[in-house]
């Protein structure tokens, strides 16, 4: 008995095997079917909607456009766009979370090595923090180091939380912490 029980189980568990895999063949093998032409034209249309707004520097127009062709085919070259208009528009940490999703979807991207080039100088990028005072002519120190400069002042800080103080003689001292965004101006 024992030995004819060897023999069934591996038959048994090859059948469930397949049994439980036939959904899942059948769902990847949709997945990776051609999309409908309809969806091709959608795609095609919204990302050429995308270029028009791009060229015309209407950048924040252009990535709803790029991410419209995206959501219809997911089509990992497009976020390439989404990121370049993202850039274009000021939203760099949406641009370097759009290049990671590129090299995340397309692991084999031939342009791998400038992609990953961009977005290191992306993050490079410092912070505009805009300090002011009543009155002004403030000192300014940024994380605890005087800055040599008075309020007004913009100030260039790595991204990240940084704790500004300003002072001013004859009034009361004042500081913060504040958390300033990768390429962003507060």
């Amino acid at each position: 008995m024992l030995r004819s029980q060897r023999r069934l189980h591996p038959v048994l568990a090859l059948l469930a095997m397949a049994l439980g895999l036939l959904p899942a063949a059948r769902g990847a093998a949709q997945a990776t079917a051609a999309p409908p032409d309809s969806d091709r034209a959608r795609a095609r249309s919204a990302y050429e909607r995308g270029r028009a707004h791009f060229r015309a520097g209407e950048f924040e127009a252009a990535e709803t456009a790029f991410e419209e062709a995206y959501s219809v085919i997911p089509n990992a070259v497009v976020l390439l766009s989404v990121a370049e208009a993202r850039e274009r528009g000021g939203d760099i940490a949406g641009a370097v979370a759009a290049f990671e999703q590129y090299l995340r979807e397309r692991l084999d991207a031939p342009d791998g090595a400038r992609v990953r080039s961009r977005v290191t100088e992306l993050r490079a990028r410092p912070a505009t923090l805009r300090v002011t005072s009543t009155p002004a002519g403030a000192s300014i120190r940024i994380d605890g180091q005087v800055r040599g400069e008075s309020t007004p002042a913009e100030l260039q800080l790595p991204p990240g939380s940084h704790r500004v103080e300003v002072s001013l003689a004859g009034h009361q001292s004042a500081s913060t912490t504040v958390e300033v965004a990768l390429g962003g101006q507060q």
